[in-house]
C-alpha cells in the first residue's frame, strides 16, 4: 500500500505541500527565538555584569581584611616618604622606635 501511495501524484503534492509548511513553520518559531533571545541579551548581559561587579566587591573586601590581618600580625604599616613619594613598610612593634 505504501508503494501504491508513493506513485500516487496527490499523494506527493501533498506530502510535498505538507513539507513546505513545516518547513515555514520551523522557519518561523526560529526566527521569533531569535528575537526573543536578542531582546533578552543586554537585560543576562547587565545581570551577569552585576554579579562579577559584586563579585569583586567581594574581593576587594576580604582582601583588605587579609591584608589589615597581615599587618597587625606582623606589625608593618605602610608608609610613604613625603618629600620622595617612596613607599615602604616601617615596623610599628614592640620597641618599635628604639
Amino acid at each position: 500500500m505504501l508503494n501504491r501511495l508513493s506513485k500516487n501524484p496527490d499523494w506527493v503534492e501533498y506530502q510535498n505541500r505538507m513539507q513546505k509548511r513545516a518547513q515555514v513553520r520551523s522557519r518561523r518559531s526560529y526566527q521569533h527565538f531569535m528575537g526573543q533571545m536578542q531582546a533578552y541579551h543586554p537585560s543576562r548581559t547587565d545581570a551577569w555584569n552585576q554579579q562579577v561587579a559584586g563579585d569583586q566587591v567581594g574581593q576587594n573586601a576580604q582582601r583588605a581584611q587579609s591584608s589589615s590581618w597581615r599587618k597587625t600580625l606582623t606589625r608593618l604599616t605602610d608608609a610613604v616618604d613625603p618629600p620622595t613619594g617612596n613607599h615602604f613598610q616601617v615596623w610599628t612593634g614592640p620597641n618599635a622606635n628604639d
